[in-house]
């Protein structure tokens, strides 16, 4: 392998030509109209990393040992930070007018930056474009300035990069992998595409890439943004997409239905297809972020690619908890705390309404029984929710829950622990059915 390793890197490095660097500014570049074979860049990730700032510690000392050397580099006291293109609301007066102005000052830099590179390609070459982010708004703001400067990905793969253990992305439920886009520039006479023709065609080629990855072993939030590259390919050709009524389909647009099309597939491949809209918002969330916290715009999104809506999840299901503009998906333990939701599951249990709930509710009042040792009452909930053989689907539901979340950590290995020791019981449990329900008695749930 060393001698494979040698011969390679012997091979590739004669570059018959002395390369050169430039300092200056990506959205101005000093070269001439269609020059280039190809462009690579890894831009500024938006709110990710705030790169100026983080390397004013270096820059002060390398001003003192080598600024009289390269005196271009250091005519400032700190690195310049006006024209960063980060997302840095901070710069702006912070909060939420901070934080509209930061959006639009990167959005700014990045579709100049696209359009010097569009300026430069040759009309056959390739701009390699490497971008990373869980937020949906991140990836919006460039896509938006990568279509608008006239480029469009023809393909993309995700490549795991990120350090799981990276203490900048730790408790944010990041991602591991970063899109690699090849993309090209738009033909100057690109028609205009029609929704349903794109949408069409969404639906076609998406899934035909999804298939490919999720066999590479991809998951969870890396698998929904595997999914942006070929969706942003379909849509890209276009110079713009219209809906029959003239309204044209924005960006955001296209990333709510490339969202909807990776959760039915997610779904289809977990075998929960079938499952009520609550249930599948659990399990899709444990699936791509475990224990995390999330934005609430996010969270959102995330509710409306299953059909729910956040705040209904929030009031009527207790499966959401809120601190300002952040959410987290509950346990059963921290669930199952709210006296409302407990007063609600017991008033469905006495009125034989429990078949009516969600799965998910069905699930975490097992695994709450459970952990009181109460089998009597477990087998009182099995018999009135219609759980009568190990055959039942919500049996699979459990085990396709622990599935998803035994790789997990925190508190959700916790409630996978639970899952575990209640699936391993359920056939004695089973068998305890029948004797409470002849028995006739009259259960308290909680108390």
């Amino acid at each position: 392998m060393e001698r494979i390793v040698a011969v390679c890197l012997s091979r590739e490095s004669r570059i018959p030509q002395v390369g050169a660097a430039h300092h200056g500014s990506a959205a101005a570049l000093p070269f001439p109209d269609k020059h280039f074979d190809a462009v690579v860049i890894d831009p500024p990730y938006a709110d990710n990393v705030p790169y100026a700032d983080l390397s004013d510690f270096f820059y002060v000392w390398l001003r003192r040992t080598v600024g009289d050397l390269y005196p271009e580099a250091f005519g400032t006291p700190l690195v310049p930070k006006d024209e960063e293109a980060v997302v840095n609301p901070a710069r702006f007066g912070g909060r939420k007018e901070g934080e509209r102005i930061a959006q639009a000052h990167y959005q700014r830099l990045m579709q100049q930056s696209f359009e010097e590179i569009y300026r430069v390609l040759k009309p056959e070459g390739m701009a390699v474009v490497m971008f990373t982010h869980r937020s949906t708004a991140a990836w919006e703001s460039l896509i938006r300035s990568l279509l608008d400067a006239g480029l469009y990905p023809t393909a993309s793969w995700p490549v795991h990069t990120e350090m799981e253990a990276s203490t900048h992305q730790r408790g944010k439920g990041a991602i591991q992998s970063t899109i690699l886009m090849a993309c090209r520039r738009r033909p100057e006479n690109a028609g205009v595409g029609w929704y349903a023709q794109v949408r069409a065609e969404l639906e076609r080629v998406v899934p035909e890439r999804l298939r490919e990855f999720w066999q590479a072993g991809i998951r969870g939030a890396d698998f929904f943004i595997s999914a942006i590259g070929p969706a942003v390919g379909v849509f890209g050709r276009y110079r713009k997409v219209m809906r029959p009524d003239g309204v044209e389909v924005t960006v955001g647009d296209l990333l709510e239905e490339t969202r909807a099309i990776v959760t039915a597939f997610a779904l289809e491949q977990l075998g929960l297809a079938r499952l009520d809209k609550p249930t599948r918002f659990y399990v899709l969330y444990r699936w791509a972020y475990g224990g995390e916290e999330l934005s609430f715009d996010e969270a959102n999104k995330l509710a409306k690619s299953v059909g729910a809506d956040l705040d209904e999840l929030a009031a009527e299901h207790r499966l959401i908890e809120r601190k300002g503009e952040r959410v987290r998906v509950p346990i059963f333990a921290k669930r199952l705390g709210s006296e409302a939701f407990l007063k609600a599951l017991q008033t469905a249990f006495d009125e034989g309404r429990l078949g009516q709930m969600a799965e998910i509710d069905h699930v975490h009042l097992l695994l709450h029984l459970w952990s009181k040792s109460d089998v009597e009452a477990l087998a009182a909930v099995l018999g009135r929710a219609g759980v009568l053989a190990e055959e039942h689907p919500l049996w699979r539901t459990a085990q396709a829950l622990l599935e998803v979340e035994q790789s997990a950590g925190g508190e959700v290995a916790e409630e996978a622990t639970a899952l575990a020791q209640l699936l391993g019981s359920k056939r004695s449990l089973l068998r305890g059915v029948a004797a409470v329900q002849d028995s006739g008695r009259q259960f308290r749930l909680f108390g």
